[in-house]
């Protein structure tokens, strides 16, 4: 294994998804037709500031629900390029529903678009560019 080219393992650590991660959001997922959904209550540790959730952080539950929009079609994949909106304030405590899909597939990269929201309110969307490993 070199150290440009890791080889990369799921060993559950995952800092979003990993069930063995005692310190990660243990995001569930579920599978709609072309859509994964998430749906976390994320409390103060995540904060940036009083009560609204880090930005990192809405960075993160996006990104990883297009990730599984690849994964689900049962594909390893890693993020290449990763474009963020944040629109309002996502608040710390509230239910947050994250949702993602693959928008197209261009050899072995796929172009994804996901979405945030709290309270039937779209707070956040990314789009990213996933290649295959």
């Amino acid at each position: 294994m070199s150290k440009e080219f890791p080889e990369f393992i799921d060993d559950k650590w995952c800092f979003a998804c990993g069930r063995e991660n005692p310190f990660g959001l243990k995001m569930d997922f579920e599978f709609l037709d072309d859509r994964v959904i998430s749906t976390v209550v994320l409390d103060k540790k995540f904060q940036g500031f009083k009560d609204i959730l880090h930005g990192g952080i809405v960075a993160l539950l996006l990104d990883e629900i297009m990730a599984w929009s690849v994964y689900k079609r049962g594909i390893k994949c890693a993020t290449a390029k990763l474009e963020l909106r944040l629109k309002k304030p996502v608040y710390t405590n509230v239910p947050v529903r994250v949702e993602g899909m693959v928008e197209r597939k261009i050899k072995n990269t796929f172009v994804c678009r996901a979405f945030l929201c709290q309270d039937g309110i779209i707070k956040a969307e990314a789009k990213a560019i996933f290649v295959k490993v």
